[in-house]
């Protein structure tokens, strides 16, 4: 993804003097916190262990993150961070509909294997939070156009992607450059709080969320009205929803 990268150069100086992320503490959110991905890699050295997991309410699966079927029951629902997804069973609702799969929650659950090596969790608490699963340090939502496009990317800092499209229920994974990840917040950081341009018929608006501190904030960017000072992150953002989803589909 060299042309992520490239997109920044020319301003790279200027964001380096405004904002640094390296050395930032990580969210005290994420204390304690096991990634779904450690479970799904090695279920046996799980299986009875107490863990807390950070993940996005899925519904039954509804964007095909978990690859198979329900565990226990046809009830088990499903949830996901960026490093992969898991089905839940016992677990008690507060109140969720299936249009709730932007929802972030806080489980404490016991890991289980069935007898077919599936691991899944046993939930023993529920608390819906607000910020980001672990190791996510940007989600960009692109909504608009003619077609009436409404997608989703979750952003690691070394570049690890997940991209959703919640209109058509489908799910991409892919691999953009660290480093263009680093910029992109160096840009994104100093305006977050804003919302930069103004809505147009059929056009597109990104919103944006990134941590500050312990608290999560956004930048709304309507791209066709957006001032010229944020053209690389514009390029940068359409790059990544048009072209880079595309390929990790």
């Amino acid at each position: 993804m060299n042309g992520l990268l490239r997109k920044f150069r020319p301003i790279a100086l200027i964001f380096l003097a405004i904002s640094c992320i390296r050395g930032t503490p990580e969210p005290s959110l994420w204390n304690g916190i096991t990634p779904i991905g450690e479970i799904l890699r090695n279920p046996k050295a799980w299986e009875g262990k107490s863990v807390k997991i950070l993940a996005y309410y899925r519904w039954f699966d509804v964007f095909g993150e978990a690859g198979s079927g329900p565990p226990v029951t046809r009830s088990d629902v499903a949830f996901a961070d960026i490093t992969g997804a898991i089905y839940a069973t016992h677990w008690e609702n507060p109140g969720l509909s299936p249009k709730d799969t932007d929802r972030l929650l806080l489980l404490e659950a016991e890991v289980k294997v069935n007898p077919n090596g599936l691991p899944y969790l046993e939930v023993k608490r529920t608390q819906e939070v607000e910020g980001l699963p672990k190791g996510v340090v940007l989600r960009a939502q692109l909504m608009g156009g003619v077609a009436g496009l409404v997608r989703e990317v979750l952003l690691a800092e070394d570049g690890t992607a997940l991209f959703l499209d919640r209109k058509l229920n489908q799910h991409a994974r892919a691999k953009v450059e660290a480093k263009a990840v680093t910029e992109a917040l160096r840009q994104i950081r100093p305006l977050l709080g804003q919302e930069l341009g103004k809505p147009v018929p059929d056009g597109f608006t990104y919103t944006i969320y990134a941590w500050e501190g312990d608290k999560i904030r956004t930048l709304i960017l309507h791209a066709e009205t957006a001032p010229e000072n944020v053209k690389p992150l514009r390029e940068f953002l359409n790059e990544l929803f048009f072209q880079t989803f595309q390929q990790g589909g």
